[in-house]
């Protein structure tokens, strides 16, 4: 700070030291590199000079000691003149309104734009300062059309410039088209796959013959944009291996031994199923992607026997679903039309299925795997029974019947005692028995009333008639309120 305050504004005709010093990597000065720019431009006077002369520099000998100096100090990342030219061109953009509208100084300053972009085209001087100062001051000007554009000015300077850029005659020309690119979505907030959007109906020749991309490039684009599940860190060189095998090598002997080999090893097995979930993705990345039938062929015949016993009926049928993209009217069928993100919802599914699906290799049953298979890693003959009555969810509501019905009473009796509803003699809820867990109450006053069966035992319970609760064997147990 001592340096900035005194040392800095009284010696700023040593700046080639200072700009040596600010160059190298090892210290902190670039933090405070504004602030030291804005004394050595009060003595080097580039950005006067920028801002007077729209970035022409007609006195070099004014500016030999600096050119000497980045000479010199100019290494691969060219970071003074980097800094310098952000500089210029941000003092540029804040003066911007002192010289008019943007359509004003697009129109009055158009001549001078193409003589830059050529001079800059063909530099080949050893004067850095010019270089800095056509750089600073042509992104002055671009920046200023991506504003008019964004305003969705009509102006005839707009026709000019879209000409200019849509000839793309100079090597220069695809670094501008991407900086004004990159300033439009910038000031109207917005990421590059919603400008499209934003100026499909507009008659910006350069832009459109960007955004319109031949159907290829589009799905390139979507290929990009897709971010399949993929195993990595422990699972990387694994998922690698199979995917050689399985993209070129399909020798069913070759296929036997892996799958076998997924069998015992859970790696293996949830690599060799995602493989095929990214095989599914082509379905939406390819146009008109075909089916292959050699690989359904092999799951539902030379390899069913071996897919069955490493994943069991249920891997087997959503093998065979991932290699023909589904059924017509399946939830996980992939269309050309839809949405990434509609894409990412079903990979991500697909993803937590195939890992259940991998949980089968383990020599034991995990709380994950046994949301598929039993303690004996074996598919249950009804997936809904197992839902409800042997499986703990945790973070969900209870499936458990009895512990439902138990959490029901407790809310629905305490409601009504807060109202006063139950007479004093029939504050009462009951079991179904010692040997049933099944808990309820009665409705109106809460003296017992109907009969009905339990859910869970199927016996009777309740009342035969009015305030005559039934007696049975093993006897419904009545348990006080308070």
């Amino acid at each position: 700070m001592e340096f900035l305050k005194n040392w800095l504004p009284d010696n700023s005709e040593q700046y080639p030291e200072v700009l040596a010093l600010l160059s190298k990597p090892e210290n902190d000065l670039w933090q405070y590199s504004a602030k030291i720019l804005s004394f050595i431009d009060q003595e080097v006077e580039l950005f006067s000079t920028v801002l007077s002369k729209n970035g022409q520099l007609e006195d070099l000998d004014k500016f030999k000691l600096l050119d000497e100096c980045l000479a010199n100090i100019n290494g691969e990342t060219y970071k003074i003149e980097r800094l310098l030219v952000n500089r210029i061109h941000m003092q540029l953009m804040l003066r911007a309104s002192e010289q008019g509208t943007p359509e004003q100084i697009l129109t009055d300053n158009y001549i001078q734009f193409e003589e830059n972009v050529r001079q800059l085209q063909g530099e080949q001087s050893n004067h850095n300062s010019i270089s800095i100062s056509l750089i600073a001051w042509i992104k002055y000007y671009i920046e200023l059309y991506a504003v008019a554009l964004k305003n969705q000015c009509s102006d005839e300077i707009m026709g000019t410039i879209d000409q200019f850029l849509t000839r793309d005659e100079l090597p220069l020309s695809p670094t501008l088209k991407l900086f004004i690119i990159k300033q439009i979505c910038e000031l109207s907030n917005i990421k590059f796959d919603k400008l499209r959007e934003k100026f499909s109906n507009r008659t910006v020749v350069w832009l459109r013959a960007i955004l319109e991309k031949p159907q290829d490039q589009q799905t390139n684009q979507a290929q990009h944009n897709l971010i399949l599940p993929t195993p990595l860190l422990v699972c990387e060189d694994e998922f690698k291996r199979i995917s050689d095998i399985l993209a070129y090598d399909k020798d069913i002997e070759h296929l036997r031994q892996l799958i076998t080999n997924c069998t015992t090893n859970q790696t293996s097995s949830y690599c060799f199923l995602v493989w095929f979930i990214h095989y599914y993705s082509h379905f939406y990345t390819t146009n008109n992607a075909l089916i292959d039938e050699k690989w359904i062929q092999l799951f539902t015949h030379e390899l069913n026997q071996h897919i069955c016993k490493c994943f069991d009926v249920i891997g087997s049928k959503l093998l065979i679903s991932l290699c023909k993209n589904f059924s017509i009217n399946s939830y996980f069928r992939l269309q050309p039309n839809m949405d990434t993100k509609e894409v990412h919802q079903r990979l991500v599914v697909l993803n937590i299925a195939v890992y259940l699906l991998s949980c089968k290799s383990l020599n034991h049953i995990t709380y994950v795997g046994s949301l598929l298979f039993d303690d004996n890693r074996q598919m249950p003959n009804n997936y809904t029974e197992r839902l409800q009555s042997s499986i703990c969810l945790p973070g969900l509501l209870s499936s458990d019947i009895a512990i439902t019905k138990m959490l029901y009473v407790r809310t629905q009796v305490k409601e009504r005692l807060d109202r006063n509803e139950i007479v004093p003699d029939a504050k009462f809820v009951y079991k179904c028995s010692d040997a049933c867990p099944y808990m309820f109450h009665f409705e109106g006053c809460g003296r017992p009333l109907e009969l009905s069966k339990c859910p869970m035992c199927k016996t009777d319970i309740g009342a035969t008639s009015y305030n005559k609760p039934i007696i049975r064997i093993p006897p419904q147990i009545q348990m006080p309120i308070e």
